[in-house]
């Protein structure tokens, strides 16, 4: 029942943005350019996707014509797949897609996805943020563990993810209960 749910969550991503199932293998790098950025295109709409299924508090966001910021900081594991995602409406707000190449010029940002090229830094964003409403991602194994919101997981033949909804919380942010019935692991205490 799980698996058809997160297979739902998956087929709505791919009509966001329309991307042929492909197999992903854990921990196995695409074999070709078109796969992996199939596989970036996967990634980036699900990362949309659970933005949509969260819920930020008023103060998040500095003034009502404030955009909707999904932030990279490192390496864009996306291959710039998030831009097809600018300008569209979410949570009544414009997305803008910004990348930094550090974590150092960080500006307001909801949903902050944390490249694996950050992994030195791993503690001190997770620390800056810890009670920011920022909604932080990765595909970093023991990402979770570490303190962070959610982690892309590369499965056979999709993308799924694991939730630590104690990050959200201390970001004061609220997490669908849906979303924690489709992931694969929720960190608890």
């Amino acid at each position: 029942m799980k698996e058809m749910a997160v297979a739902g969550l998956l087929a709505a991503v791919c009509l966001v943005v329309p991307v042929a199932a492909l197999p992903l293998e854990p921990a196995t790098a695409p074999k070709s350019e078109a796969e992996a950025l199939r596989v970036a295109r996967i990634g980036a709409a699900l990362l949309v996707r659970l933005a949509e299924r969260v819920e930020w508090p008023p103060e998040a966001f500095p003034e009502e014509t404030s955009p909707f910021a999904i932030c990279v900081v490192g390496d864009d594991p996306f291959k710039g797949a998030l831009q097809a995602f600018n300008g569209r409406v979410s949570h009544g707000r414009s997305i803008s897609i910004k990348n930094f190449s550090s974590a150092r010029v960080l500006s307001y940002c909801p949903v902050l996805f944390v490249s694996d090229s950050e992994l030195p830094r791993l503690g001190q964003i997770i620390e800056a943020l810890s009670t920011s409403p920022v909604l932080t991602v990765s595909y970093m194994e023991g990402f979770c563990e570490a303190g962070g919101g959610i982690r892309l997981v590369r499965r056979t033949n999709s993308i799924g993810f694991e939730i630590n909804p104690e990050a959200a919380e201390r970001a004061g942010l609220k997490v669908d209960p849906s979303l924690l019935r489709l992931a694969l692991k929720v960190k608890r205490h």
